[in-house]
């Protein structure tokens, strides 16, 4: 899957554009104001900053920094700052008032809001701003396994210590030991990947499992770090955000899920915006932004609605994620 370079070089550029604009704006008024009497300033350059603080999933990160910044670039008043620390974070944060919107790249649990210091009859909204498949990469580094999709069950085995060597896999004869990574603690993509690579013999989560949560895995913090731990360690398997997939580091692999009606595992399935928006791609997922209320309200509603927006859904779809608003 080749990075949307392009798309994403256009949206730097017409930012640029907007601060050019910008300046020659500030530029000229500033000339203006020493020739005379009766000169309006606009209230957009030079009226107080309206802040909002974002914070959460390394996975949102990307997208929602590149709506900021096309967003002040848009309304100069507006001072938005985003930090990232992982979907834990994003909850945390927002409970104890520290942001006004949390990013998550897993479904929200309510008792997080309680758990971090919260009133217990506090209510929280989810917007689910784009799709997302949490992508299973292989390091292309040294002598790389010869291997392009894997079923469920051999994800899940690979995890828990059933597979510790590549040639043990179906799919695969490369004579080499299985490295696995894992995203810390509190991460979204860790989350939603225990919670969808099912055992499906027993119906088991990974995130069960004694021999996978007692392994002491080598952890990334972030998806970039993971994309790039993964790839400069040769047999080495994780996972990233669909965003983070780099073809000349990794090898994406394709999933076989259990097939019911045929009673049998499926076709390998990659993830791609047909296979994830129809729901075939096993580890699919919604990115969300959470704000406390019924409803979100105030300067946050207003960002929210831009990222709902035809630019900020385009700004979703450059940044390597897929629309779930359609224009």
């Amino acid at each position: 899957m080749e990075p949307k370079k392009i798309s994403i070089i256009s949206i730097i550029v017409l930012i640029a554009g907007f601060g050019i604009m910008i300046g020659f704006q500030a530029y000229t008024i500033t000339q203006l104001s020493g020739q005379g009497e009766g000169v309006t300033f606009s209230t957009d350059l030079f009226a107080e900053k309206t802040t909002l603080d974002i914070s959460g999933s390394t996975t949102c990160y990307p997208t929602i920094t590149t709506c900021a910044d096309m967003y002040m670039s848009l309304y100069p008043s507006w001072d938005i700052r985003v930090g990232s620390g992982g979907s834990g974070q994003g909850a945390e944060d927002l409970a104890n008032g520290v942001v006004d919107i949390g990013m998550m790249s897993r479904n929200p649990k309510f008792d997080e809001i309680v758990g971090f210091g919260g009133p217990e009859n506090i209510s929280w909204y989810d917007t689910k701003f784009a799709l997302d498949g949490v992508s299973v990469i292989v390091s292309k580094a040294g002598i790389a396994p010869n291997i392009d999709w894997m079923t469920l069950d051999e994800l899940h085995m690979i995890y828990t210590g059933g597979y510790t060597n590549w040639n043990e896999l179906s799919n695969c004869t490369t004579n080499l030991a299985i490295s696995p990574r894992v995203r810390e603690s509190g991460s979204g993509t860790r989350g939603t990947f225990e919670e969808l690579v099912i055992y499906n013999a027993t119906g088991q989560e990974l995130g069960e499992n004694s021999s996978y949560t007692g392994a002491g895995y080598p952890q990334s913090d972030g998806n970039p770090a993971m994309a790039e731990d993964v790839g400069n360690n040769a047999g080495s398997i994780g996972y990233v955000g669909l965003a983070f997939v780099d073809d000349t580091e990794h090898i994406l692999i394709k999933i076989k899920a259990w097939n019911e009606t045929a009673d049998d595992w499926g076709s390998p399935i990659e993830p791609t915006e047909s296979s994830i928006r129809a729901g075939d791609y096993a580890i699919s997922r919604f990115l969300h932004l959470i704000t406390l209320g019924a409803t979100p309200t105030g300067t946050a509603k207003l960002f929210i609605d831009f990222v709902m927006s035809e630019t900020g859904q385009d700004i979703v779809e450059a940044t390597g994620y897929i629309k779930v608003a359609h224009y």
